[in-house]
């Protein structure tokens, strides 16, 4: 019999009886753990009034699977929804976020690429450090607008007086986006004339921003995926008239409710808002983070591909030891564990495969049933084969018309959903990437289902029913 890793053992024990939830993605020591640390944490404990307990992260190269706890990552949000209540959009967290906006443009526009090299070692730490306590300032002002599902928005309708009947065109007018989402920026970026460093940060991720000198040929290879300009013109036109029979609609509905109804409806546009647009700030802080990583690097006679191996607080404190240099060529060949907590960073070596199953194992004990459920991001119904897209060196392998199964999408994922035939996602709610573009998109989307990465396997056939938010498994590979 195999034993529990010691820090899956801790992991256990202090998330106590909480649920367990892993996402996936591209997460690296540098963006990713600079950005939600023990530092975090106390911020976190600061603005909602309890901890958000630890994170325990599995890394081998860009992937990472880190598993925290569902409940306090939820209670963030209702939190939030109580001093919506309250406040309105003065709420404090709001406020956090918005000034933390302002001063994420503040520092990006004082400090463009060109100023990066001409300046002092200890300038530069001095300015990482700057960098990463913005970030971490905005993500947890923003993080109660992450949790939001459709059973948490019909929990906090049916409160404030809402009938069942009457719901699904509440939650449907209300889940509609009516701004401009990060997504179709991205599509404005492609198709206007504006520079490579400013183009810089749209290609920017939780693992590292590209350097400059590669955004030129990202920016083109993006452009030809999409079809060319004239195709991502097209479709720029047809999300505007979506986003304006969106706004007209919910211009129309919002006053026919009472007035705790549109209170609900507000901070269900206010969370998929600022869910969205805060990756804004955060990928110009992320390109500053990345820019000023690689520099310190190459000033220590250290391969900038090895930056993202770092964690900011390694790079902060001065000369890079020998020894530190040897860590993190075990860290970028080998893969690495990381226990964060109130204490702080605990990094570990040692069975890398286990832990990553044990921690599975332990999120999916919580799972059950032959089907797969999850929240409606759009509603329609499709037949079809899975294809499972863990990270981007997937992306190529990805056959038009199949159903994409992920962990969650990102920006990146923009191309491989436009040739989906349906969308479904471990992780997510009203608010995630994919929701938002699959409603641009009016493709059917099951966001929140837990472990259908684990549980389905590519060449399944599977039933999408985004009406009810359910994959059923039609026939197994």
């Amino acid at each position: 019999m195999i034993k529990t890793h010691p820090f899956v053992e801790r992991f256990i024990k202090e998330i106590g009886k909480d649920t367990p939830m892993s996402l996936e993605g591209n997460l690296s020591a540098l963006i990713a753990f600079g950005s939600f640390n023990h530092e975090w944490s106390e911020l976190i404990r600061e603005q909602y009034g309890f901890s958000f307990g630890p994170l325990l992260s599995v890394v081998q190269g860009k992937h990472c699977v880190v598993a925290f706890s569902r409940d306090t990552y939820y209670n963030t949000m209702l939190e939030g929804f109580e001093k919506f209540k309250q406040q309105g959009e003065n709420m404090r967290h709001v406020t956090k976020f918005e000034q933390s906006w302002r001063d994420s443009d503040a520092l990006v526009k004082e400090f463009p690429l060109e100023t990066i090299p001409k300046m002092g070692n200890e300038e530069l730490r001095a300015l990482l450090v700057r960098t990463f306590n913005i970030t971490k300032a905005s993500y947890s002002a923003s993080v109660f607008s992450e949790m939001l599902d459709e059973n948490a928005v019909k929990g906090m309708y049916t409160t404030a007086g809402g009938t069942e009947r009457e719901f699904g065109e509440f939650f449907r007018i209300s889940s509609s986006p009516t701004f401009e989402s990060f997504a179709l920026r991205i599509d404005q970026m492609l198709v206007e004339s504006i520079s490579l460093s400013e183009t810089q940060s749209f290609f920017s991720d939780y693992f590292i921003t590209p350097p400059l000198e590669e955004i030129g040929k990202k920016r083109e290879t993006l452009i030809a995926e999409r079809g060319g300009r004239a195709a991502i013109e097209k479709d720029i036109g047809h999300i505007h008239k979506e986003l304006a029979l969106n706004k007209t609609a919910a211009d129309s509905y919002r006053p026919t409710l009472s007035v705790p109804l549109q209170t609900v409806f507000d901070y269900v546009q206010l969370c998929m808002y600022t869910r969205d647009v805060r990756r804004l700030p955060f990928n110009k802080l992320f390109t500053l983070g990345s820019n000023i990583a690689r520099e310190l690097c190459k000033r220590e006679g250290i391969t900038q591909n090895r930056a993202p191996y770092f964690f900011p607080w390694e790079l902060t404190k001065g000369p890079i030891s020998e020894d530190l240099k040897e860590e993190i060529e075990k860290r970028m060949q080998n893969g690495y564990l990381c226990y964060m907590s109130t204490d702080g960073a605990t990094v570990g070596y040692d069975s890398i495969d286990e832990v990553r199953t044990q921690l599975f194992a332990f999120v999916d004990s919580y799972s059950a049933g032959k089907e797969l459920v999850g929240s409606a991001a759009y509603r329609g119904q499709v037949k079809g084969t899975i294809q499972i897209i863990r990270s981007e060196k997937d992306f190529p392998t990805f056959k038009r018309g199949n159903i994409l199964v992920t962990s969650m999408t990102r920006p990146e994922f923009v191309p491989l959903m436009k040739r989906a035939s349906a969308i479904i996602t471990d992780e997510g709610g009203v608010t995630c990437h994919a929701a938002i573009v699959s409603r641009e998109l009016k493709l059917p989307c099951i966001t929140g289902t837990k472990n259908a990465t684990r549980v389905l396997h590519d060449g399944d056939v599977v039933e999408v029913d985004a009406e009810k938010g359910i994959v059923r498994i039609l026939e197994r590979k």
